[in-house]
C-alpha cells in the first residue's frame, strides 16, 4: 500500500511538472517575441502649443544574432522646422542626453526621431521596464540651440 501511495504522488509531481513546462513553452516571454528577443514600447503624449504631440519608443535586444535598439519618434510636433529636441533616457542611474534630433516633415507631419541601431555602430543604452523615454526643448521661442535633459519636458513616456 506505502509502495503505490508513493508511486502516485511521484506520478502527480511529474505531471504537475510536465505542465508546467508545457505551459511555459506555450507563453511568450515577459517582454520579448520570442525567446532571444526582448521589446519594450513606450507612448505618451502631451500638448504642444495647442496640439497634441506623441511621443513613441520601441526597444528590442535579440540575442541571436545580437542586436539592440532603440527608437523613438515624436510626432505632431507644434515646433518650426529645424528645432532642435534632446531626446533623454530616465533610469535608476540617471538621466542621459541620447539625441539631439531636429524637426522635420514625414508625409505632412512634423517630427524628431532617435534611431540608435548596433549594427550601425551605435551604442544602445539598457533599457528595462519603468525606465522612461522623454523629449525636451522650449514651446515658445527663442529655443534652445542644444536643448538638454535639464531643459523644458515637452513629452515623457514609460517602457513596458
Amino acid at each position: 500500500m506505502r509502495r503505490s501511495v508513493r508511486h502516485s504522488s511521484v506520478a502527480i509531481l511529474s505531471l504537475i511538472g510536465m505542465l508546467a513546462f508545457t505551459f511555459a513553452m506555450a507563453v511568450p516571454t515577459a517582454y520579448g517575441e520570442d525567446d532571444d528577443t526582448t521589446r519594450l514600447r513606450a507612448h505618451g503624449q502631451a500638448p504642444i502649443n495647442g496640439i497634441e504631440a506623441q511621443l513613441e519608443g520601441d526597444f528590442r535586444r535579440t540575442l541571436s544574432p545580437f542586436r539592440e535598439r532603440l527608437d523613438a519618434e515624436l510626432k505632431n510636433i507644434h515646433l518650426p522646422l529645424g528645432t532642435p529636441v534632446a531626446f533623454c533616457l530616465v533610469t535608476n542611474a540617471g538621466t542621459t542626453r541620447l539625441h539631439l534630433g531636429k524637426v522635420h516633415l514625414e508625409n505632412g507631419i512634423k517630427v524628431a526621431e532617435l534611431d540608435l541601431d548596433t549594427n550601425d555602430g551605435n551604442s544602445v543604452p539598457q533599457v528595462h521596464a519603468g525606465a522612461r523615454i522623454q523629449t525636451h526643448q522650449k514651446k515658445m521661442a527663442p529655443f534652445n540651440s542644444n536643448p538638454t535633459c535639464g531643459s523644458p519636458l515637452l513629452v515623457g513616456a514609460t517602457f513596458q
